[in-house]
């Protein structure tokens, strides 16, 4: 699962994209699917102004990975 190129393109917050990245992987666990969440990669028409944004919500998708990680491991 990747996303929120789109949010960054039309100037929106990370904050909100990170949520809803971060549901959309808890409604694929719940249902049973084998969900991945990669980083986005670079947006060449969006350099240099996007890689700080890019930058930002790739760590905040590292710490959904590690949340879903550490919850899969205790159960």
């Amino acid at each position: 699962m990747q996303g929120g190129i789109n949010d960054i393109a039309q100037g929106r917050p990370i904050g909100p994209a990170l949520e809803h990245l971060s549901s959309m992987l808890a409604r694929g666990r719940s249902a049973g699917v084998p969900v991945a969440i990669v980083n986005l990669l670079p947006w060449n028409n969006g350099f240099p102004a996007s890689d700080p944004l890019i930058r930002e919500l790739n760590a905040g998708i590292a710490a959904i990975d590690a949340t879903d990680l550490a919850a899969r491991a205790s159960t």
